[in-house]
C-alpha cells in the first residue's frame, strides 16, 4: 500500500481525512477515511485495526468504534484474541462498536462446505463477546461475506465480516442498518453501516424491525427443533459429494 498514492485516491472519493497502517510486502495494509464534518480521534493502531473515538451529537456520547481486522493465522489466533480479551478501552455506559473482518465464526451457521468446526473452533469469538457484552444487531443482504472462490463441491462460505455492538449501544441498535452488499472482485462482501435516525417512525422501517426478529426467531428456531438444518444440509452434501 503507498501511502500517498491511497490518500489522494481516496480524497478524490470524497474522503479528504485519511489514516493508514502500511503493509509489509504485498499483505497486511489498513486504511481509514473520512471526511472532514466528522470529527474522529485515534487513540491506536497497529496490523489488526484502528481504534478511533468520536461524539454521538445524537445522545451527547463518546463513541468508542474498533476497526478490526483478526489474526488470518490460526496458529496465532488464540493469542491473539486473549490479548483483546485483555483490553479495557471503553466505559462500560458508552457507546462500543467493533467493525470489521474477524477471521473467526460464531457458530456452525456462520460457514457452508470445507471441514466441519466445533463448539471450541467458537470459542475465541464468543468469549470476545462475553467480555465487552457485545452482541450482533442483525444484518440484510448475503449471510456469508467470505468466499474461497472454488466452484461446486470445493466452495466454501463464511461470515466473516459484522458488526458487534455493546449494551449501551442498544438505543442506536434500533437506528443502526448493516448491509451486506453482493461481492464483486473481491473475496469479501463490502459492508455498509448507517444510521437511519430519521426513518425511525417509517412504516417502512417498522417491516424491516419485524422482518428482522421474525429471522431471528426463524433461526433460534433451527437450532432448538432441527439441530441446526444447515448443518445438516452441508453433511449431506458431502456424503453426496463422496458417493
Amino acid at each position: 500500500m503507498n501511502k500517498d498514492m491511497d490518500a489522494r485516491k481516496l480524497k478524490n472519493m470524497g474522503f479528504p481525512c485519511t489514516f493508514n497502517i502500511p503493509s509489509v510486502g504485498r499483505s497486511g495494509g489498513l486504511a481509514l477515511a473520512w471526511k472532514k464534518e466528522i470529527h474522529l480521534n485515534i487513540v491506536s493502531s497497529s496490523m489488526r485495526g484502528i481504534y478511533v473515538t468520536s461524539t454521538d451529537t445524537i445522545h451527547s456520547k463518546t463513541c468508542h468504534i474498533h476497526f478490526m481486522y483478526g489474526e488470518p493465522n490460526s496458529s496465532l489466533r488464540q493469542d491473539f484474541w486473549e490479548q483483546q480479551c485483555q483490553q479495557s478501552n471503553a466505559p462500560l455506559d458508552e457507546h462500543v462498536f467493533f467493525i470489521g473482518d474477524f477471521n473467526s465464526l460464531l457458530g456452525t451457521e456462520d460457514k457452508n462446505g470445507g471441514l466441519e468446526v466445533d463448539d471450541p473452533d467458537f470459542e475465541n469469538l464468543r468469549n470476545f463477546c462475553s467480555v465487552f457484552n457485545l452482541h450482533d444487531p442483525g444484518f440484510s443482504g448475503p449471510r456469508f461475506t467470505w468466499s474461497n472462490m472454488q466452484q461446486g463441491p470445493d466452495l466454501i462460505l463464511e461470515r466473516l465480516d459484522r458488526t458487534l455492538v455493546n449494551q449501551s449501544s442498544k438505543d442506536l441498535c434500533l437506528k443502526l442498518c448493516v448491509n451486506n452488499l453482493p461481492r464483486d472482485s473481491s473475496d469479501h462482501c463490502p459492508m455498509h453501516i448507517g444510521f437511519n435516525y430519521e426513518d425511525i417512525c417509517s412504516p417502512a422501517y417498522k417491516l424491516k424491525a419485524k422482518l428482522l426478529s421474525a429471522k431471528k426467531g426463524l433461526r433460534d428456531c433451527n437450532k432448538s427443533s432441527f439441530d441446526n438444518i444447515q448443518t445438516n444440509i452441508s453433511t449431506i452434501r458431502k456424503y453426496l459429494a463422496e458417493l
